[in-house]
């Protein structure tokens, strides 16, 4: 019974893990097309 749940919960967090990658990745790409065009910076402080 137990393993599974522990199967299960590792794909959970490698998917998660994934998307958090891919999002950032996402964003950081944006970011660059959006200042390369002189739009506004918003991730800097």
């Amino acid at each position: 019974m137990l393993a599974p749940l522990c199967s299960l919960l590792n794909l959970m967090l490698e998917a998660f893990i994934g998307n958090a990658y891919s999002l950032s990745l996402y964003i950081s790409i944006l970011h660059k097309y959006l200042s390369l065009f002189g739009g506004y910076d918003y991730y800097t402080a």
